[in-house]
C-alpha cells in the first residue's frame, strides 16, 4: 500500500494519482471535507475513481478506567511535551521557519503563499470561540486537536 501524508498542493496532486492511502492534515469537519473533496476531484481528473484513495484521519486517545483517570493521564502526558520539539515539527512541515518570529505573534499573520493551506489548516483547530492561537501555542493544538481522553 502507498501511502502519503500531507496537504501540500504538491502532496495532494501526489496523493491524487498514486496513493491508496492519504493521511488528511486537516482539524474540522469542514476543512477534512474540503481536503477529501480536492483529493477525489484530482483523481477523477487522472482517470482514478473516489474509491481508489482512502483517507485516515490521525487520532491519539488517552484512555483511563474513569474519565477522571484519563484525564489525569492527559495531564500527566502533557508535561513531556516539549515547545521547541513541536516548534520545529510545525517548521518542518510548514517551510516557515518559527524561529524567526515573535512567539507571541498570532499565526495567522504568517500566512505566506506558499504556506498558506499548511497554515489555514492547523489555524482552524479547534478552540473556544473567538480565541486565537499566537504560535507558541499552534505547535500544542496540532497534538491535542488529534487527542481525546475517557472512560470505555
Amino acid at each position: 500500500m502507498l501511502a502519503q501524508a500531507g496537504g501540500s498542493p504538491a502532496g495532494l496532486a501526489f496523493a491524487a494519482s498514486h496513493a491508496e492511502l492519504m493521511f488528511l492534515s486537516a482539524y474540522t469537519p469542514e476543512a477534512i471535507a474540503e481536503q477529501v473533496g480536492s483529493v477525489r476531484k484530482l483523481a477523477r481528473e487522472r482517470g482514478r475513481r473516489d474509491e481508489d484513495v482512502r483517507f485516515l484521519q490521525g487520532l491519539m486517545f488517552i484512555v483511563g478506567a474513569t474519565d477522571e483517570e484519563a484525564h489525569r493521564k492527559w495531564r500527566d502526558l502533557e508535561q513531556w511535551r516539549d515547545q521547541d520539539a513541536q516548534t520545529a515539527y510545525f517548521s518542518s512541515l510548514s517551510g516557515l521557519d518559527l524561529g524567526l518570529h515573535d512567539p507571541a505573534t498570532p499565526l495567522a499573520e504568517l500566512i505566506y503563499k506558499y504556506i498558506a493551506r499548511a497554515v489555514r489548516s492547523y489555524s482552524n483547530s479547534p478552540r473556544p470561540a473567538g480565541e486565537q492561537h499566537p504560535m507558541k501555542e499552534q505547535a500544542r493544538w496540532m497534538i491535542v486537536s488529534h487527542s481525546t481522553g475517557g472512560s470505555p
